[in-house]
């Protein structure tokens, strides 16, 4: 596994931990291992793009009646 430790500070508690993050994740999700707090220390990672939206369907025009 490439990565390395770095030391963070629970954003909750504030205490001081080390923890393994690996090269490739740029925006390590963090438990604290004093209180269990959960954190982003690097900043929130960047969202999925969302679905391309599919077009609802158009009505059903009413059939006219014959004249």
């Amino acid at each position: 596994m490439d990565g390395r430790r770095e030391m963070f500070h629970c954003a909750s508690c504030g205490k001081g931990f080390t923890y393994w993050v690996l090269s490739s994740n740029e925006h390590p999700k963090v438990k604290c291992y004093f209180c269990g707090v959960e954190f982003h220390p690097k900043g929130e990672a960047p969202a999925a793009p969302a679905p391309a939206a599919v077009p609802a369907p158009a009505p059903a025009q009413p059939a006219q009646p014959a004249a």
